[in-house]
């Protein structure tokens, strides 16, 4: 039988960033057979970075750094999107949090934002100040970790 099956969020990410920097703009995954399928991102330029599973075990979240936005996709390649509310923060790192909602970090807005099942967003100020936060992660307990980048310099 000819279907395509999951092989997993590392994969999937690893093709989602090879046809990124490419210069396509789409989400992609691979079938038993390791083809390539590739969705068209909605938002043109929006440069998807990150994705995780997300905690349904049946869509994808990922973020679009220059778009802005946070992304899902299903299994069949239907992309919605949902909007940031701080203009211009630079989603990068995504993470599946202990509380099952899907948690980012903003390097440009120096935040740390969450989005609900329902899509609704918080977003946390990282106290200190151009800390650039990048990549997150669940950690044990009930804790979130994420790095600094730190430098405006560095573009990352």
């Amino acid at each position: 039988m000819n279907k395509a099956r999951r092989w997993g969020v590392s994969l999937a990410w690893t093709v989602l960033a090879v046809t990124q920097v490419f210069g396509s703009q789409a989400a992609a995954r691979a079938d038993g057979s390791v083809a390539v399928v590739e969705y068209a991102v909605p938002t043109a330029g929006s440069g998807p970075t990150e994705i995780v599973l997300g905690p349904d075990g049946r869509h994808l979240w990922f973020t679009e750094f220059s778009g802005n936005k946070i992304g899902r996709i299903s299994e069949n390649g239907q992309i919605r999107e949902f909007a940031i509310p701080t203009a211009a923060s630079a989603p990068d790192g995504i993470a599946i949090g202990p509380d099952h909602e899907v948690w980012f970090a903003e390097v440009l807005g120096n935040k740390i934002g969450r989005l609900t099942k329902r899509g609704a967003f918080s977003e946390f100020v990282v106290p200190t100040q151009g800390a650039r936060p990048s990549v997150i992660t669940a950690g044990p307990g009930a804790d979130l970790w994420f790095t600094e980048r730190g430098s405006a310099v560095d573009p990352g």
